[in-house]
């Protein structure tokens, strides 16, 4: 039976982020139906980690039945059993779950940067991230010999020191959040955007820093360990499912886009009209998210993003007054696709336009030295 206060808080803490974490991973398919576009590898990777998410979840479960979060004092000697397999199990899952999730984020940066550069750090750092689980699959497991050495012990059978095995595996996978984060920042940076713009997709990457900010402090706890074996397993177990929990969701934010902009930025609008008055149109963001489909804007010469129709990537892009149409010179490259948008005024960021605004917009894979904006 469940007991204690902290095996409840625990309880609860897993229930809540497992139906969080499945709400996200739902958005991120039900935009991909949206987009009528086919699943890719990160789609499939998130799922996954998903789905070892939620079996470290039950392995932690049925520890939290057996007495996981009480004092070792409390608990009989069949529970300290069932603790040393939940300690296997739960170091098994969150090996495969933490693994696939970067993979996951890995795979989606190499279809948003069109940098070839770029591209091969990323691959290089997913065979880093599988060596990585193969390896530290290997160890949790044949931590003891036997395997059931901790609960079914015998005379010839030997174990390592946890900790040691813990804090390996905490600092290569910081050093790896830690690049997985950093990785994008120099080419979003180096793009000719607006500030606010980098700012807002700075933060939808930079949001993994949350998860760097877990795992520093996971090694904090585990170098200063609560001397009771079993509370300092529920401690070091709740910070891993933190982990897990926030990197499944900043796999998926970049990618739900779709749903928002379809479903809930016109019921956010129709709220605005009927409580504030509000009835002017508005102009969608050319960036709203990396995984939606919309255009998007300023790019330099090697630090694009491809636009298609799956995400929305960074191009080059213009929006002008055609009043002053003739301070700009558009020279677009061979086999650019040139596409013409007229309308009445509004569209330009200007409240004294009047008229019509036109806006160009070339899509292109590679420019040469004098193709720019001028």
């Amino acid at each position: 039976m469940i007991r204690g206060s902290q095996s409840f808080s625990m309880l609860g803490w897993i229930i809540s982020f497992i139906i969080i974490c499945s709400i996200f991973v739902l958005l991120r398919f039900w935009s991909s139906t949206i987009q009528k576009r086919k699943f890719y590898a990160d789609d499939f990777l998130v799922l996954l980690a998903h789905i070892a998410m939620i079996a470290m979840a039950g392995v932690t479960i049925w520890g939290i039945v057996n007495g996981l979060g009480n004092p070792a004092a409390d608990l009989s000697m069949d529970e300290f059993k069932v603790m040393a397999q939940v300690l296997v199990g739960a170091s098994v899952t969150w090996t495969v779950s933490t693994t696939v999730v970067k993979m996951a984020v890995l795979c989606l940066y190499t279809r948003i940067f069109d940098v070839v550069i770029f591209k091969r750090i990323a691959y290089g750092l997913i065979g880093v991230c599988a060596c990585y689980g193969i390896a530290f699959e290997v160890v949790f497991i044949t931590r003891c010999t036997p395997v059931s050495q901790e609960w079914d012990p015998v005379p010839w059978g030997s174990c390592k020191d946890v900790k040691q095995t813990q804090m390996a595996s905490n600092s290569i996978n910081l050093v790896l959040d830690v690049a997985i984060v950093v990785l994008p920042m120099i080419p979003l940076w180096s793009l000719q955007m607006a500030l606010t713009r980098k700012l807002v997709i700075t933060g939808m990457f930079g949001f993994g820093f949350a998860t760097v900010a877990v795992m520093l402090y996971r090694v904090y706890v585990t170098v200063h360990a609560n001397p009771d074996p079993a509370l300092a397993l529920a401690d070091v177990g709740l910070l891993s499912f933190i982990e897990l929990w926030l990197g499944i969701i900043v796999a998926c934010v970049p990618t739900t886009a779709p749903v928002f902009r379809t479903y809930v930025k016109p019921t956010l609008f129709k709220a605005l009209s009927k409580f504030c008055g509000y009835s002017r149109k508005t102009v969608s963001n050319p960036i709203e998210t990396i995984g939606g489909s919309g255009k998007a804007s300023g790019g330099r010469s090697g630090h694009n993003f491809r636009s298609n129709r799956d995400y929305a990537e960074l191009s080059i892009a213009s929006t002008f007054d055609n009043r002053r149409s003739s301070d700009i010179s558009l020279v677009p490259p061979s086999g650019a696709k040139t596409r013409t948008y007229c309308g009445p005024g509004g569209g330009v960021a200007d409240p004294t336009l009047e008229g019509v605004y036109v806006q160009q917009q070339f899509h292109v894979q590679e420019l040469g030295n004098n193709n720019r904006i001028r």
